[in-house]
């Protein structure tokens, strides 16, 4: 990486800053880039331990992973665990649970924490989007009372938090009246209830029974585990189904982007006379350059459906053509980040970032296809028995109401096709066709995952305007800003 310009790393120089959710994906780029571009910059990160591994550990064995690994081999080994060691502090907590006290010393802090599923249960969703900011901020605000500062708060959200709407975004404070302790309150009323009616005998009789039948042979104890490892799954699954109702209800397509939603007025009202900056990045993708072109961890949103299609398993998909796919490379994100720490707006006066490349630099859902397309093509995966290589037919894509009447279609044949072969004899024709129903009924399940949990994002004819991003884009050096005109999509 070049060596950052004067006035951005002046900016920062000598300041301590907070991180959270340093474990995730934006969190490990941004306190990559503090270690190797910012030496006279200071971190606390907030981070939780797990069974038998404390958080200092953790902190160690994040900082051993490949995002890192340029700046070690850059510094060294011995001046890398040196510099984490002289210049990383680590309050470990759960900020869902509580906050300790904070150092009185932080300058600026980047809430990164979050849960990232789509779908998880609605009180989970709100014990980290929201709790967990409330939580945090109460913290920062302590601190600063003790000490007198007046730190900048940086909170990560989501583009998406507008909504399920249409036309242009701005980046400005969100236009709703949801109350979100309110809603808070009903989330953790729901665990409540549904985990009351999972224990009336009806349904423990149920799901006991259908244990009986696949772990009976194993004893008492294979039967019990199993009833309640039932209990709670069909537990998170309603409360799975409780948040996406409840989100889709009031305007949001899940209740991912409806917690956020709520996490951003809930740092609204709880930072209050502290400086705030809500940057809000749409889908972070793998990195353009930093710390190396294509650095990624884990499966993100559109990855899936790329792997999908690669392995023959995606044929079609939900979405509109010309529908915008708003893809922006985690380090451009970084360096939006980094830029707004440093550029803190009047107490009482949030700053309201886009970080983004559909109103710059739009990438459609056609020609995102076609390059998948065209990729697999030239890059085929092997076959799975290593004979050949998948050759994945095109993808149809197909309006929300065509997807649903094919699923609907495809569905129900599935179910009859399934019920006729258990009453076939057993042969090898019968064999042959059951690998190619379970094969087909891969792909159903897939296009019903797909566009149940995309069909919203695939569908969008949104634009979230993006000009006090590019004013900020400005003030950065060449090479480390925010400006997704510089992707090449091919």
């Amino acid at each position: 990486m070049s060596v950052l310009e004067d006035s951005v790393l002046e900016d920062l120089a000598g300041r301590t800053v907070l991180l959270t959710g340093v474990t995730g994906f934006i969190g490990q780029a941004l306190l990559e880039r503090l270690l190797s571009g910012y030496p006279d910059t200071r971190v606390v990160t907030v981070l939780r331990g797990r069974p038998g591994v404390t958080a200092e550990e953790r902190l160690d064995e994040l900082v051993a992973k490949p995002v890192f690994a340029p700046w070690r081999e850059r510094v060294g080994e011995d001046e890398a665990r040196a510099a984490v060691r002289n210049r990383v502090r680590v309050v470990a907590a759960d900020i869902t649970d509580s906050v300790p006290e904070l150092p009185d010393d932080v300058d600026v802090v980047v809430h990164g924490a979050s849960i990232v599923s789509f779908d998880p249960p609605i009180d989970e969703a709100f014990a980290t989007n929201v709790v967990g900011t409330v939580n945090l901020y109460e913290a920062v605000r302590r601190a600063a009372e003790r000490s007198g500062r007046s730190p900048h708060v940086v909170h990560v959200s989501t583009a998406y938090v507008a909504g399920s709407r249409k036309g242009i975004v701005a980046e400005t404070a969100l236009d709703h009246d949801v109350d979100w302790a309110t809603e808070l309150e009903y989330a953790v009323e729901a665990r409540r209830s549904v985990e009351r009616a999972s224990r009336r005998p009806e349904v423990l009789g149920r799901l006991r029974a259908a244990a009986l039948r696949e772990q009976g042979k194993a004893g008492p104890a294979a039967v019990a585990a199993d009833t309640e490892r039932r209990r709670r799954e069909e537990v998170d699954s309603r409360l799975t189904d409780y948040g996406r109702e409840r989100a889709r209800s009031l305007g949001w397509p899940d209740v991912y982007t409806f917690t956020k939603a709520l996490g951003e007025r809930a740092a609204e009202q709880t930072v209050r006379d502290l400086p705030l900056s809500i940057v809000r990045p749409a889908i972070v993708e793998s990195a353009l350059r930093h710390p190396y072109p294509g650095w990624i961890d884990g499966f993100k949103m559109a990855d899936p459906l790329i792997l999908a299609y690669g392995q023959g398993m995606l044929r079609a998909l939900s979405g509109i053509p010309d529908g915008i796919v708003d893809i922006i490379p985690v380090d451009l994100v970084v360096n939006a980040l980094l830029g707004a720490a440093a550029r803190p707006p009047e107490p009482g006066d949030p700053a309201y970032y886009h970080v983004g490349s559909g109103a710059r630099n739009p990438l459609t859902l056609q020609r995102l296809v076609e390059l998948v397309q065209d990729y697999f093509a030239e890059h085929p995966l092997p076959a799975p028995d290593g004979r050949g290589a998948i050759r994945p037919r095109e993808v149809t894509l197909l309006s929300d109401g065509r997807a649903a009447k094919v699923l609907g279609t495809a569905e129900r044949a599935m179910d009859l096709a399934e019920r006729a072969l258990m009453i076939l004899p057993s042969g090898d024709r019968t064999r042959g066709w059951q690998r190619t129903l379970h094969k087909q009924g891969r792909e159903v399940r897939t296009l019903r995952r797909y566009r149940d949990l995309y069909g919203a994002y695939g569908a969008a004819e949104v634009v979230y305007a993006d000009s006090r991003t590019l004013a900020l884009d400005r003030t950065l050096p060449d090479g480390a800003g925010c400006d997704s005109a510089v992707i090449d999509w091919d």
